[in-house]
């Protein structure tokens, strides 16, 4: 089943990617950072969620999420801006099942990650970036008219995981190295933020009161049970050289509220 609505209702169906001599020429390194990725599967499918796998023949699936949004359930086929990422689609189309996959027209300006969108309901946040252009947001905004958009950016943020993680219907963590409050959209004006000084591994939200967190990120997985929130602590080693972590890696398929 595809359906997934925002970032926090219980993950119950999910892909996690695999390294390959792509991502890096050490075999070491990718013997271990794959070593981490089995160990987070084994977490996730200890915890009641349904965990494929996508390997591609000569096609790194290091970041895939990057590479697909799941908008309810709708696919959306990014006009990504490294055009040699559209082979790591051929990995996920036996997952698909029938759901309806949009693509985004390529040109007309249009470029996007789906990591550039952050889900919160019926409200997006979508980034401005490098990545990802204005008028790929306004596309968005045309083929979802029933959602609430929120534009942003964030000097020298590509993807929007890289400088806010939602952990629930009201409660957002931020980087306060790499955001400043008057950057918010309005519609976060009444959300509880969690500020921190270096959000370095990313987190991936399991349940409403359950994330989990890469291991180095003692600041933030302080701050965040503190709010109250179970925090399972993970490695994933090699992840900054690699240029991911662990939202980055994984691509929710289902998420439900019960």
């Amino acid at each position: 089943m595809i359906h997934v609505h925002n970032e926090w209702d219980n993950l119950r169906e999910v892909v996690v990617g695999q390294a390959g001599p792509q991502d890096h020429s050490d075999p070491t390194v990718i013997e271990e950072i794959n070593q981490d990725l089995n160990d987070l599967c084994s977490i996730l499918r200890d915890r009641g969620v349904t965990v494929h796998r996508v390997v591609g023949n000569n096609v790194s699936t290091l970041r895939i999420r990057d590479r697909l949004f799941v908008a309810g359930n709708t696919l959306i086929d990014p006009a990504m801006k490294d055009s040699s990422r559209v082979r790591e689609l051929e990995t996920l189309v036996p997952l698909l099942g029938e759901a309806q996959l949009v693509v985004m027209p390529q040109g007309k300006e249009l470029t996007m990650d789906a990591t550039n969108v952050s889900r919160l309901g019926s409200t997006w946040l979508y980034l401005e970036s490098s990545s990802g252009s204005r008028a790929a947001g306004e596309w968005l905004g045309e083929r979802f008219p029933d959602i609430d958009i929120h534009g942003c950016r964030f000097d020298g943020v590509v993807h929007v995981n890289q400088a806010m993680m939602v952990l629930g219907s009201n409660t957002i963590v931020l980087d306060s190295g790499l955001v400043k409050p008057d950057q918010l959209p309005r519609c976060l004006d009444s959300w509880q933020k969690i500020w921190v000084p270096n959000l370095r591994g990313e987190l991936l939200v399991i349940t409403p009161d359950t994330v989990i967190a890469d291991h180095v990120d003692t600041d933030v997985k302080m701050e965040i049970r503190n709010r109250g929130f179970n925090v399972i602590s993970h490695s994933l080693r090699h992840a900054p050289e690699l240029r991911t972590g662990i939202h980055s890696i994984t691509l929710d398929l289902d998420r439900q509220t019960t």
